[in-house]
């Protein structure tokens, strides 16, 4: 499953285009990977960049979503210049973390982090979790889900606030607004609040995020979606 979402300011046009792509590893292990390109005036402020989260799942034998690695990585295209750097981390089952730095392909840095039990690794297994719960969602619902980072440890919170109905020229289709956030701004970008919609299936079909410097809103628009 591959969904498709375009990042546009009401002032400064297309921002960049995303991607976020499911897919089964070996009919056992799950890869989630979400990768950004940046376009129109942030490709013009910092050249060609490239932003790739990919996460490594898979199921425990009561089902819950465990973590087995997780990297982040960006590059950079800029005047002659190629910058490529992020992190790796990798997780047992004693809840040890091991983060590895990267630079230009190469470790620069390694880190060793313990983690409690039923800790997600990383943003992704979150969203993951969250769209694979059975239950549908309901009104005034709050999940929290503690999880991962290099930085520290985060704690996402999703707050179901409002139910909207969009009404296509076919069909009607039910939108939960949630709310997200995640104190000292753990989720992507540093950001630490962003409201989504989402379908009766938990798909994200749209998103707003604050822009940098409180200049606005940025839109995330799903534009297409492929199995």
């Amino acid at each position: 499953m591959t969904e498709r979402y375009r990042c546009q300011h009401l002032l400064f046009g297309t921002l960049g285009d995303l991607s976020l792509e499911t897919r089964c590893i070996d009919g056992q292990r799950l890869q989630v990977e979400l990768a950004g390109d940046a376009l129109g005036m942030m490709a013009l402020l910092d050249g060609n960049r490239r932003q790739c989260y990919t996460s490594m799942l898979q199921h425990d034998n009561q089902g819950r979503v465990v973590t087995l690695s997780h990297r982040q990585s960006t590059q950079i295209d800029s005047r002659g210049r190629r910058i490529q750097y992020g992190w790796v981390a990798t997780f047992d089952k004693g809840g040890r973390v091991t983060a590895r730095r990267l630079w230009g392909g190469d470790i620069v840095e390694t880190r060793d982090f313990q983690i409690p039990a039923n800790c997600y690794g990383d943003f992704l297994s979150v969203l993951y979790a969250f769209q694979h719960q059975n239950e549908p969602l309901q009104m005034a619902q709050v999940f929290r889900y503690p999880f991962f980072t290099v930085q520290g440890m985060g704690r996402i919170v999703v707050r179901v606030e409002g139910v909207e109905v969009q009404e296509p020229m076919a069909s009607s289709e039910t939108l939960w607004r949630c709310r997200i956030t995640s104190a000292a701004g753990r989720l992507p970008g540093r950001c630490s609040s962003l409201t989504v919609w989402c379908d009766d299936r938990r798909r994200v079909v749209k998103a707003e995020a604050p822009f940098w410097w409180g200049l606005g809103t940025v839109v995330i628009q799903r534009i297409s979606e492929s199995s």
